[in-house]
């Protein structure tokens, strides 16, 4: 297990306290060698580790989509869903790269390209709720730190997305309150804000590739984990978890995002349509997502999972602080 840290505990909290002003101002508020088709199309890859055909994964299809429309087939998207192309960390360095050309990924990743105010976007309970989030991502602050990855790893953003609240599956017990959380094995992604969190809230984290992690629930390698609802559902996650814990403990960005290099390769109107193309697909995702949460977390409790709704939330967002 990597001990490597993201951020001490002060830094963090100094962290959190440095951008104030911007969760308080918005309460007011392909690679590089294409392979022709017969089409003769330009074909781009785009990665992610969403389960396929969950709302992030058909959002990325929907921006294919409205791609090959306004280019008229000049230009194809193919989606490779489920960590298909590696695992998060691993992809986006290869579109750092331009091995491959775009990519969907949690908006903390992108600290690792040296912008660590990214990870403003995934410190947990900072956002109230998904409008909350949403006013953050339209902020004067977001279009800066884009500019700034921009210029330092040629990453162009084309969508600061949103994402539903994060639930904790268990297999062994509820989770209520902080007391509960205290060693609990909880699976955590190669990510050093979230072994931060994770021990934070006096588990135990143990970090598990997502395509991993439902073998560990059923060898009991973890105990629990934390997810989108839609996440669970599509990786059949009911299947070897019991609980279905409402933590709500984080309401994140995640970031669309291309090799700039890639993408100034085309031609001015093509370049215009991929942009377009993110927007429209951003307004679609939102939606998606709302929706997918609300069936999501239905179909958990129809194959059996326990919603354990009366979650202490203030007690467990207190471990977080001072």
């Amino acid at each position: 297990m990597s001990k490597k840290r993201a951020l001490s505990r002060r830094d963090f909290l100094k962290s959190a306290a440095a951008f104030g002003g911007l969760v308080a101002s918005t309460s007011l508020l392909a690679s590089n060698t294409r392979a022709a088709t017969p089409s003769a199309a330009k074909v781009l890859r785009l990665a992610h580790v969403a389960p396929a055909n969950t709302a992030d994964d058909n959002s990325c299809k929907k921006f294919a989509e409205l791609v090959a429309q306004k280019t008229k087939g000049a230009l194809e998207v193919r989606v490779f869903p489920n960590a298909q192309l590696g695992p998060e960390n691993q992809a986006f360095q290869q579109i750092q790269l331009g091995s491959i050309d775009m990519g969907y990924s949690d908006a903390s990743t992108l600290a690792q390209a040296g912008v660590p105010e990214w990870q403003i976007l995934s410190f947990p309970y900072l956002y109230r709720d998904m409008d909350h989030l949403k006013r953050a991502l339209q902020s004067q602050a977001i279009k800066d730190m884009s500019a700034k990855l921009l210029a330092k790893a040629g990453l162009r953003v084309l969508g600061p997305w949103g994402r539903t609240p994060r639930y904790m599956g268990t297999t062994e017990k509820p989770i209520r309150k902080p007391a509960d959380l205290k060693g609990l094995k909880l699976r955590v992604p190669q990510n050093p804000l979230w072994f931060d969190m994770a021990t934070f809230m006096g588990t135990n984290p143990t970090p598990v590739n997502w395509g991993e992690l439902y073998t560990a629930l059923s060898q009991k390698t973890v105990e629990g984990y934390e997810i989108h609802s839609g996440w669970i559902t599509g990786s059949r996650l009911y299947e070897v978890s019991k609980y279905l814990n409402f933590t709500w403990h984080q309401y994140g960005g995640y970031i669309f995002y291309a090799n700039d290099k890639i993408f100034q390769s085309f031609p001015v109107d093509q370049r215009k349509a991929i942009e377009e193309a993110a927007v429209e697909a951003g307004e679609w995702q939102h939606k998606a997502i709302i929706e997918e949460d609300k069936q999501a977390i239905q179909t958990c409790k129809e194959k059996g999972m326990v919603w354990v709704e009366d979650v202490d939330r203030a007690a467990i967002a207190n471990l977080m602080k001072p």
